[in-house]
């Protein structure tokens, strides 16, 4: 059956156009892993849908039947990525309104050779990352020290140039060692002082009852791996 009515859209035409290539619009997977707070998950997923004109794919995970093993499900994120680009975030962290909006600035930084591209929060992060008020539309910095991952923003091939998010790390620890492991060898980390996302802070799986117990198994493995890091590098560099 065809269109007969020339004077309105052609909608068998319409019916046989191909969905746009998300390799060509740079189509951005937004992950979220959902805990057991909704009021705080709705909010989240609400400010992403309210404030991203930027062409994206929206993936919230329930990970309610799992252990905090935030590694294993940012590396099963990635695994499973249909888009170029994925930008992992928590569900307790609220995005912006802003024109161009968080995840156009976020693009272009990453546009500038980045590696990985960061956004600021009002209390969370490094030094760096952590602002009372954003900055100037279209600062980028490059990221100095350790940072958080709150809200970060990569190329979906990242893995195959610098490794996986390492699993031995339980909730805490697998960004801090992914950043030490960025910057040592060779990788290059931005960050947009002026996307301030509001982090509702440890309002997610920070309400765990062995959040603090964790703390210093985190520690402790980050720097017997940042150690290891440096010892490698020092004995590829003698020989």
């Amino acid at each position: 059956m065809t269109q007969t009515d020339s004077s309105g859209p052609d909608f068998t035409a319409l019916a046989h156009q191909p969905l746009v290539d998300d390799d060509e619009v740079r189509r951005v997977e937004i992950c979220m892993m959902k805990y057991t707070v909704p009021e705080v998950e709705v909010e989240c997923a609400a400010a992403i849908l309210r404030n991203t004109d930027w062409p994206f794919r929206y993936v919230a995970y329930d990970n309610r039947l799992n252990p905090a093993n935030t590694a294993k499900m940012w590396n099963k994120f990635v695994r499973e990525a249909t888009c170029p680009y994925v930008c992992i975030l928590d569900s307790d962290a609220y995005a912006p309104v802003l024109r161009p909006c968080w995840l156009t600035r976020m693009m272009r930084a990453i546009d500038q050779g980045a590696d990985v591209v960061l956004a600021a929060a009002n209390n969370c992060g490094n030094r760096q990352q952590k602002r009372t008020v954003a900055a100037k539309d279209g600062v980028i910095e490059t990221v100095t020290s350790p940072w958080s991952s709150f809200v970060f923003l990569f190329r979906k091939n990242l893995p195959e140039h610098f490794g996986p998010f390492d699993e031995e790390f339980y909730a805490y620890g697998p960004d801090t060692e992914f950043a030490t492991r960025l910057k040592l060898w060779g990788g290059k980390a931005l960050l947009c002082p002026d996307v301030l996302f509001y982090h509702v802070h440890a309002a997610t799986h920070g309400k765990r009852s062995d959040r603090q117990a964790e703390r210093p198994f985190a520690r402790d493995l980050y720097r017997a791996k940042k150690a290891a890091m440096i010892t490698a590098i020092d004995e590829r560099v003698t020989h």
